[in-house]
């Protein structure tokens, strides 16, 4: 308690010690993906798609991946463009997500940094689906899912220094849709 205090009072007390990625998608233009941001690979059939539906009802859209249609394996990458480093050696990623499986299928979200522009990455973590991983936000469900807007969770972690592009991997297993929401 003593530390979650002491790191309250320290980024208050010392502005920019901590901070977010100096970039923000909420998904709300009608482009996809949004400029500078890519898909890959770039061939075949594209599972990554902008949506009407955002995290909480706050928004008009979200980034979706179509793991109910995406044959188990498949991989695909929604990456960021390249951005300025947070000036302060603390920086974070936030975004909403949004899942449910099929049945018990586990869909996975990896997360990815890079500190030269995408030519090595490094993995941050790797978020299951499935009935209980990280990722999930409502029961299992056979048709194809869509949040309402209190099925979305925050997912927050710690980049390392110098990250200037992210990576949103998602491996299929078959199961049922992810969405991605106000990235900060």
């Amino acid at each position: 308690m003593q530390k979650i205090l002491f790191l309250i009072v320290l980024t208050c007390l010392i502005p920019g010690l901590y901070s977010q990625i100096q970039f923000q998608e909420g998904f709300n233009g009608e482009t996809f993906p949004p400029a500078g941001w890519t898909i890959s690979p770039a061939t075949g059939t594209i599972y990554w798609s902008r949506i009407n539906t955002s995290a909480y009802c706050l928004g008009t859209g979200s980034a979706k991946f179509n793991f109910f249609n995406a044959p188990a394996n498949t991989t695909q990458f929604l990456t960021t463009p390249n951005y300025s480093p947070s000036p302060s050696n603390f920086d974070s990623l936030v975004f909403q997500n949004a899942y449910a499986t099929y049945q018990t299928e586990v869909d996975k979200l990896e997360i990815l940094a890079s500190t030269n522009g995408g030519g090595a990455w490094t993995s941050l973590t790797i978020l299951n689906g499935g009935t209980n991983g990280p990722l999930v936000t409502a029961p299992p469900s056979t048709s194809a899912f869509t949040p309402s807007c209190n099925q979305w969770k925050r997912q927050a972690m710690i980049l390392p220094v110098g990250t200037n592009k992210i990576q949103f991997k998602t491996i299929s297993a078959y199961g049922n849709n992810l969405y991605l929401d106000s990235i900060i």
